[in-house]
This record gives structure tokens, C-alpha cells and sequence, in this order.
């Protein structure tokens, strides 16, 4: 969580390709990647994104494009609504009108 809180908020991050990461982020492009336990290889990708002002505005503009994507309000409000009309058999499935079903832009 705290790599997709800090990609949505545009900070430069610094991960290791533990859990999840490597499918929220990809290396040298919208975070740096470290192997898990390795200290020297950790300590120098936080000097990198530290100590190199364009390649930490690279990392923040990547990031957060990435996460406004993956996170964008109405897609998801969309994929589950279209989700709940189909349970309830309403099988159009993606063939509404929600912004003009719920008023939104």
C-alpha cells in the first residue's frame, strides 16, 4: 500500500521486488528496484532518486500518471456497477449510460 499511496501522490519511490511491487511499478521508469535484502544495492538506488533532481521528477511524473490510471474514480465505479447490473440480471453489461444514470460528467 504504501508504494501505491506514494505513486499516486507523485513521490519518487525506492522498492524492493517484493509482494506486489513489481505490478504497481515498473524499475528504473515510475520507481527504482531493489532485490529484497540487499542493503548496498537499496542504499544506492535512495542516492540515485536523492541525488539526481531529473531522474526523481522522471519517477514522480511516471508514477503518477500510472496511478491516476489504475485508480481512475469512474472506470472502477463503471467495471463494478456494470458488475452488480449483471448479478442482478440486467446482462447488457457495459452498454449503459452511467454518467447520465448517476448525473456525473
Amino acid at each position: 500500500m504504501a508504494l501505491a499511496e506514494a505513486m499516486m501522490l507523485g513521490v519518487p519511490s525506492v522498492t524492493s521486488f517484493t509482494g506486489g511491487t513489481s505490478f504497481l511499478a515498473h524499475d528504473e521508469v515510475s520507481a527504482l528496484f531493489f532485490p529484497p535484502g540487499d542493503e548496498a544495492m537499496c542504499a544506492y538506488q535512495l542516492e540515485r532518486v536523492l541525488t539526481d533532481k531529473g531522474l526523481a521528477e522522471r519517477l514522480s511524473t511516471a508514477a503518477r500518471e500510472i496511478a491516476m490510471k489504475r485508480n481512475d474514480q469512474y472506470k472502477i465505479v463503471y467495471h463494478y456497477l456494470d458488475l452488480y447490473l449483471q448479478v442482478i440480471g440486467d446482462n447488457k453489461g457495459g452498454g449503459h449510460d452511467y454518467p447520465q444514470m448517476l448525473k456525473l460528467p
